[in-house]
């Protein structure tokens, strides 16, 4: 049996992972903290952490779209960066630090100097990164593979998440509010999609925010870096979102698979993976929790959209800065991704492959 990737959305669910982890990590924006942070504070801050007065450049960066405040500090030859949690509730910080210090001893996260739990910083190594070409991908991964075990395979994270249950959720949400969704297909895909899976489940230690803009590679290894969201669930979430992000061929996702395996693997493993790659496209439904103006605009005719309300909504969740014009992009961008990402869910649950996905997984057992 051979199921088909996604292979033609490939940069929509690249931007889409950049704009869940945005959705998600927004939620807890409007109760941030001690956000004015200057140079010289950041100086003292690592200076204590190290216990020397050694001068730092300090530099801040906006690297992804996660809400933090990031800076490089560099000293001699030797980078560190000083991370500051404010785009969590404060009663979150302690989570993320303890999965940053998993990730760090298990060697497959950044290695950690110092936290601060009450304040929110975290002071950890500075990944170099060399950039990959797609035609680069299928000689990484093995590489790609082994640290997607070692996550998966390591120390448990504090606490659990249900993505299932999350998409129900904002479906329940999308109902109580004007929308064009097709909302009574989209549950009905989700629920007999959860049904065949949980035949076959396997929770693991998850990332669930894996792909290009949060992994680094170097010296033949990949570290994963912002673990927000890491929490136990599904394994084959991570798995599903790395394999449309680099597998540009079923055969290569076949040879993705087979090194996290460690063998070939079976047509019910195939068919668990293409399955919840469906999931992670249904999971850009996230977007309306947090952006109420967006339901109205999902499935809507783009000719007759306004985005001005949603632009308004994005711009006032930018850093520092209130940019009408950086909201007007990104509501464009994601109403049209996210849009086609639900869109070929249905188009998928329409298909064969779909169909004999979940009759292979509901006729056998664990």
């Amino acid at each position: 049996m051979k199921f088909q990737i996604l292979n033609k959305n490939m940069n929509i669910f690249k931007f889409l992972m950049s704009l869940v982890s945005f959705f998600t990590l927004f939620s807890c924006s409007s109760k941030c903290i001690n956000k004015n942070i200057d140079k010289n504070q950041v100086e003292k801050i690592i200076q204590k952490a190290f216990s020397t007065s050694e001068k730092f450049n300090i530099k801040e960066i906006e690297e992804g779209i996660s809400g933090s405040r990031i800076f490089i500090a560099s000293s001699n030859e030797k980078k560190y960066i000083v991370r500051f949690l404010f785009s969590k509730a404060k009663n979150e910080w302690s989570n993320e630090i303890q999965c940053l210090n998993i990730a760090s001893q298990e060697g497959y996260g950044p290695k950690i100097y110092f936290t601060d739990p009450t304040e929110g910083i975290i002071i950890m190594e500075y990944l170099e990164n060399e950039d990959l070409s797609p035609t680069e991908y299928p000689t990484k991964y093995e590489a790609l593979a082994n640290l997607l075990k070692k996550i998966h395979f390591g120390p448990h994270f504090p606490k659990s998440v249900d993505i299932f249950e999350k998409i129900q959720k904002n479906i329940e949400l999308a109902r109580s509010r004007k929308n064009n969704i097709p909302l009574n297909k989209l549950e009905t895909i989700l629920n007999i999609i959860k049904a065949a899976i949980s035949k076959h489940s396997l929770i693991t230690p998850c990332h669930l925010d894996l792909g290009p803009t949060n992994i680094r590679y170097y010296n033949n290894e990949f570290k994963a870096i912002d673990l927000e969201t890491a929490a136990q669930f599904e394994s084959y979430y991570d798995v599903a979102g790395l394999a449309i992000c680099y597998c540009p061929t079923t055969k290569d996702e076949s040879h993705f698979l087979s090194f996290y395996l460690g063998r070939q693997p079976t047509p019910i493993e195939k068919a668990k993976l293409y399955l919840m790659k469906q999931i992670v496209l249904l999971y850009g439904i996230e977007c309306i929790r947090l952006f109420p103006a967006m339901t109205e605009l999902l499935f809507q005719n783009p000719t007759e959209i306004s985005y001005e309300k949603l632009a308004t909504e994005f711009s006032k969740c930018k850093n520092n800065s209130f940019d009408l014009e950086y909201g007007f992009k990104m509501a464009k961008l994601s109403v049209e991704h996210i849009t086609n990402c639900l869109k070929t869910v249905i188009k998928n649950a329409e298909s064969n492959d779909f169909k004999n996905a979940i009759n292979l997984l509901n006729m056998t057992n664990k």
